[in-house]
């Protein structure tokens, strides 16, 4: 399809935008003492990170649809614009509203660039040889969760918060004149129409689920009727996209069994994720007194074992061809560690040295689940559907992770009202212990996870 030399000027500018994308979620958490002690209205602070989530969310699946039936170099050059200007305006905020609200516009250009370059690897490489690609973005994500926090330190502390968004202008347009230089026009893959309507019907449905499930309050009856608005929403949904001769979400890919089950298994993993993402720095600070300025650093060891495991899990399954194996050790290896951390930190003293070792041991565990179960899926489908299957898959991960995140929050809340002084400490075990039954579900749909042999060719 593409010269080796296209595909590397594709894949380097695809990785410069991942990395932006991904540096903007590790350098903002530096920054948020600042932006509390600024803005104020420290009970609003979440909206700053839900405003993201929520748009970066929604977007997926329909930027995973629009790789399908437009040109990616196009679809990526605009993404990064979108994100450009959310940035911009970030750096400009006054208010905790305006924050929220700027931080929507930078995640739907977020989404689409995470979508678009899963997507577009989905293209450009056979499922074959998509393993080995899985490494080189974990090394993206690891070296912007390494300089993030350096970064995010630094500017907060020369000049301001307001420096933290704004840093992603100057780099995104260097980003963006390389991406329109040199990156190949690749042409669509397809000449379907857009679902315009399905692409509202779809956000309004995941938006109402999200919010669901988020601490932001619109409304005095919030909950009913975003509970209304989902049900009504799916509904119509379904039965407009059933009968849609593009649809924007194929709804034949529930009968692909290897996508029905990537789907629900990855769901069930998306809290335990997460949720170790938000909850190790915390309980580390309390338990043993590291410093807030060094907090932003404290989840490096997972993430220094995902980036090893995805790229050894990457390589041996384009090796074998195989991927069925190694996701079911790494479920166990998952599920093991959480049970074995719900026993240390419940009834026995552990040193900072133990829990460095034992995080390392669950980001090596979690690195094969984040991209196998993409490749499988992919692997599974048409090249003409790759784009909607695999932001599907990611769209229900972060679906998981959203409803996983707040039943670990909801738990945590409990134990905050109980111990306000040391609530993490009481709280921590048994978030665990809810992170290991949630991937033992996943592990028991892992086990009738179709084991199809990688392709060396693309499916048609």
């Amino acid at each position: 399809m593409h010269s080796s030399r296209s595909k590397i000027l594709i894949l380097i500018g695809l990785f410069l935008s991942l990395f932006l994308a991904a540096l903007d979620q590790t350098i903002i958490a530096t920054a948020s003492p600042s932006i509390i002690e600024d803005l104020k209205e420290p009970q609003h602070y979440s909206w700053i990170v839900t405003g993201y989530l929520l748009s970066s969310v929604i977007f997926l699946p329909i930027f995973g649809r629009l790789c399908d039936i437009f040109s990616v170099k196009i679809l990526i050059i605009i993404a990064n614009f979108i994100f450009i200007l959310g940035s911009y305006l970030c750096s400009l905020s006054n208010n905790m509203l305006e924050l929220a609200f700027y931080r929507f516009i930078q995640g739907i250009g977020g989404g689409g660039i995470f979508s678009i370059t899963f997507s577009t690897i989905g293209i450009l490489y056979t499922p074959r040889e998509r393993g080995r690609i899985q490494g080189w973005i974990g090394s993206v994500f690891g070296f912007s969760s390494i300089i993030g926090p350096l970064l995010g330190g630094y500017l907060t502390e020369l000049f301001s918060w307001h420096w933290v968004f704004f840093i992603n202008v100057p780099l995104g347009i260097v980003i963006l004149i390389l991406l329109i230089r040199y990156m190949p026009y690749i042409p669509p893959i397809s000449e379907q129409k857009f679902d315009y309507i399905g692409g509202i019907l779809v956000f309004l449905w995941s938006f109402a689920f999200l919010l669901l499930f988020s601490e932001i309050q619109l409304f005095p009856f919030e909950k009913i009727l975003y509970l209304f608005i989902i049900i009504i929403g799916l509904l119509i949904f379904y039965k407009y996209e059933i009968n849609h001769k593009y649809p924007l979400f194929d709804l034949s890919l529930l009968n692909n069994k290897t996508f029905t089950i990537s789907s629900f298994s990855i769901f069930l993993f998306g809290g335990p994720f997460i949720g170790s993402l938000i909850f190790f720095p915390l309980y580390l600070v309390q338990k043993y007194n590291i410093s807030v300025l060094h907090s932003g650093y404290i989840i490096t060891p997972l993430t220094f074992g995902i980036v090893i495991s995805s790229t050894l899990a990457g390589k041996i399954a384009s090796k074998t061809g195989k991927y069925k194996n190694i996701l079911i050790l790494s479920n166990i290896f998952v599920i093991s560690i959480f049970g074995i951390l719900f026993i240390l930190t419940k009834f026995f003293y552990v040193s900072l040295a133990n829990i460095i070792l034992i995080m390392i041991l669950l980001g090596f565990a979690f690195g094969p689940i984040l991209p196998l179960y993409v490749i499988a899926v992919q692997n599974s489908v048409s090249l003409k559907r790759i784009g909607t299957a695999t932001s599907s898959i990611q769209f229900f991960r972060q679906m998981g992770a959203t409803i996983g995140v707040a039943l670990l929050g909801f738990i945590y809340s409990y134990f905050v009202k109980k111990y306000p002084e040391k609530s993490i400490l009481f709280a921590f075990p048994y978030l665990m212990l809810v992170c290991s039954i949630l991937s033992l579900l996943g592990l028991l749909f892992t086990y009738y996870l179709p084991d199809l042999e990688l392709n060396h060719k693309h499916n048609i």
